[in-house]
This record gives C-alpha cells, structure tokens and sequence, in this order.
C-alpha cells in the first residue's frame, strides 16, 4: 500500500483498490461498496496516512 500511496501522491494518479480486507479500505479516501452487482454505498472519508519512511542521515 505504500507504494500505491506514494503514487498517488507523488503523480496525482487515480488508484482503486478492490479489497475485502477492513484494514486497507480504511487507508482509503473514498469507499464504494458493492454488493450483487450494485453499488451500496458511496462515501468519502478522510484517508489514515500511513507513517512516513524514516529519513536516511549521512
């Protein structure tokens, strides 16, 4: 996920994740859930930043 993250932070790129894992859904900004073939749900959220890397020194 951090590599998709940077991506799209780096690039401005559009990234979907299909995923059934709460965990990663969560590190999301927006969320739509479908189910049998229609769409649920459609929201927004603010997306949980993962920490950032640790900088190298030297």
């Amino acid at each position: 996920m951090d590599i998709i993250g940077n991506a799209h932070r780096e690039f401005g790129t559009a990234v979907i994740v299909v995923t059934h894992d709460e965990d990663v859904a969560a590190l999301c900004s927006r969320r739509v859930e479908i189910s049998d073939g229609r769409i649920r749900s459609d929201s927004r959220m603010a997306a949980i930043s993962a920490p950032a890397p640790a900088s190298r020194i030297g």
